[in-house]
């Protein structure tokens, strides 16, 4: 008798076991949300606080079918900077679809309904138009769930940094720049006769970095003088030989003033001393007379840089004295 008790009771016991564990096992069985991948939230306007911006809202997840909603929460100090409208709001995901029903907006939670249409595109994308950016500099959070309007399908979160000000201004400045640097402050035509010109020379580099270049002038104080008596200034253009004159020319990689002639088409000045050959020339005439213009920036290498040829003769009865002169070289920046 004691056996066949026992027995029963076990098997009593293992009954109810047996019921307890067929009523728990729907609970145990209940699956869980998956969590979404690649989940992004930016803003069209670098997202600076209180300004007007498009939200775009991105995620991987498991694709939805008809009557599945996508439900973004965004925190309650942000909750105000969600549009209300609807229509500014819109969708696309792994299946392409549209807004079904009424899209909801109360405080900050948007509630999408949708309805499967067309080809798979990936990932799901959700743009909402015409947000404001929360009012101070601080970080806005989200939080997103897929559902079937009663059970998660998928759960993600996402946050974005509002600043006050995420613009820096760079500055810097350059100084203007003009120099001129001369190769010799003297020139000597040496012994002037009636049957040769005689020159002498001398450079000018000019370096600047005036957007429109610069203009250099040369100013005489006088012509090329002994006391009262003057070799006249050159009037033809070219200085010749056997004839009284005095005048510049100018070989330059820039541009010849407009008074003053390019001799160098005819020799180099050092070539052209001591000989018959006419040298072209310009007269100074006891003004600022321009003898180089640039258009642009100079380095005082490739461009800046001009030779400027002094060509004497006289004839057989120009007066003997010690001639002499003084030109002035200055250059003006064109800023």
């Amino acid at each position: 008798m004691k056996s066949r008790f026992k027995l029963i009771s076990f098997l009593g016991i293992f009954l109810i076991l047996a019921m307890i564990v067929s009523l728990v096992s729907p609970i145990l069985n209940v699956a869980e949300a998956a969590q979404m991948t690649s989940v992004t939230w930016v803003s069209n306007d670098y997202i600076t606080a209180s300004t007007t911006a498009t939200w775009t809202i991105t995620f991987t997840a498991t694709t939805l079918t008809d009557g599945d909603r996508i439900v973004l929460t965004f925190a309650e100090e942000d909750s105000s900077a969600v549009t209300t409208t609807a229509g500014n709001i819109s969708a696309q995901g792994d299946i392409a679809f549209t807004t079904v029903g009424t899209i909801t907006t109360s405080g900050g939670v948007v509630t999408i309904p949708i309805t499967t249409v067309g080809a798979a595109v990936a990932p799901y994308v959700v743009t909402i138009t015409g947000n404001t950016n929360r009012a101070s500099a601080g970080s806005q959070a989200l939080s997103l769930v897929t559902d079937d309007g009663s059970t998660d399908i998928d759960t993600g979160a996402a946050a974005m940094y509002a600043i006050g000000d995420n613009t820096v201004d760079i500055t810097g400045t350059v100084d203007p720049t003009l120099s001129l640097v001369l190769s010799a402050t003297s020139c000597d035509l040496g012994v002037l006769t009636s049957s040769t010109i005689e020159t002498c020379s001398y450079s000018t580099t000019v370096t600047t970095n005036a957007t429109s270049g610069y203009t250099g002038y040369l100013q005489s104080d006088a012509g090329l003088v002994s006391g009262s008596n003057e070799i006249n200034a050159v009037a033809d253009a070219a200085v010749t030989a056997a004839a009284e004159e005095y005048g510049v020319g100018t070989d330059t990689t820039d541009t010849v003033g407009a008074t003053f002639i390019d001799y160098a088409a005819t020799d180099t000045c050092a070539n052209l001393d001591a000989g018959t050959t006419a040298v072209p020339t310009g007269g100074l005439n006891n003004s600022a007379q321009s003898y180089v213009t640039a258009s642009a920036p100079v380095d005082g290498s490739s461009t800046g840089v001009t030779t400027l040829c002094h060509a004497a003769a006289i004839t057989g009865t120009t007066p003997a004295g010690s001639y002499t002169q003084t030109v002035t070289v200055t250059v003006v920046g064109n800023f």
